[in-house]
């Protein structure tokens, strides 16, 4: 069976307000054959670069990685929102398409040298995947790949995501 991914995307124009259109991935977990696709097409994506941890952005991250992370046999690590993860934490600030925020690590786990792939459900402005990214440096891991389930192409990345190894699975 061939399976088309944007079928499972449900679009909302002008949510979370005007002039965003918020792509709702909720419809491929409701399917365990599209589920088991994505996390097929997502370990595709990632199982040539030899990882010692996947990095799942909160929280739609999340369920992307956590199967992800079964199906690779590679741990998984969480960057959480602010406020979420009993310290030491280091956090950092990132902006959203429609607001800001912060991101938090644990300080404990050892990630030099280590090499990691941030997983996330979408790219837009990078905002979040770049706060990732800065939190893994922080702790010397070395980013070898980041894989997002969507890219918005409309929507221009932060430069410093430019220069990253992004793949993905399907655009708008």
């Amino acid at each position: 069976m061939k399976i088309n991914l944007k079928d499972y995307v449900n679009s909302f124009e002008d949510f979370p307000q005007k002039g965003i259109t918020f792509r709702d991935i909720s419809p491929i977990f409701q399917n365990i054959d599209v589920l088991n696709h994505v996390v097929k097409e997502m370990y595709n994506l990632i199982k040539d670069y030899d990882a010692d941890y996947l990095c799942g952005i909160d929280s739609r991250g999340f369920l992307i990685a956590s199967p992800l992370a079964i199906y690779s046999k590679i741990p998984l690590l969480l960057i959480r929102k602010k406020g979420k993860l009993p310290p030491p934490t280091i956090e950092e600030g990132y902006d959203l398409e429609y607001g800001d925020s912060f991101l938090e690590i644990s300080k404990s786990v050892n990630l030099i040298n280590k090499k990691v792939i941030i997983i996330d459900d979408v790219v837009a402005t990078g905002g979040t995947a770049v706060a990732s990214i800065k939190l893994l440096e922080k702790l010397r891991a070395n980013i070898v790949n980041l894989s997002f389930l969507i890219n918005l192409t409309n929507i221009p990345k932060k430069n410093k995501l430019i220069t990253k190894k992004i793949k993905f699975l399907i655009s708008y």
